[in-house]
């Protein structure tokens, strides 16, 4: 362990190092046939628990929300200095992933803040290209 805290390694959410490959290549087994059975795949993005301050709920591990882009299930993970984000948009199977090695700029931004609206908009421009 570093003096400021864990190994470098370990300053993901949870400890977890990726890339944009292996996001897509998990999305696909999640969503494929490869990992879970059908009973599982159509509980992973079904709503369990509400959470108002999302405007939505929490799913098996996603984060659950209907929108004007139907419904989209969605997680996050970053620390003081980074953010990643990757959703689901369910009626058109898209999948986004996006992370930030600078996700904060004290008293100017915060990507947090704005995720979803990122989120929507890199979605928005892969629906127009299909």
């Amino acid at each position: 362990m570093g003096a400021d805290g864990p190994s470098w390694n370990l300053r993901g959410n949870g400890g977890m190092l990726s890339t944009a490959r292996d996001m897509f290549r998990w999305h696909r087994a999640l969503t494929g046939n490869s990992v879970l059975s059908g009973t599982a795949k159509r509980k992973l993005f079904v709503p369990q628990v509400r959470v108002p301050e999302l405007d939505g709920a929490y799913g098996y591990g996603w984060v659950v929300v209907d929108s004007d882009d139907g419904r989209v299930a969605w997680h996050d993970g970053g620390n003081d200095w980074s953010l990643a984000t990757v959703a689901e948009f369910r009626r058109n199977r898209i999948m986004v992933f996006w992370v930030s090695n600078q996700a904060y700029q004290k008293g100017k931004w915060n990507l947090e803040d704005d995720q979803m609206k990122l989120t929507h908009g890199i979605a928005e421009r892969l629906r127009r290209r299909a």
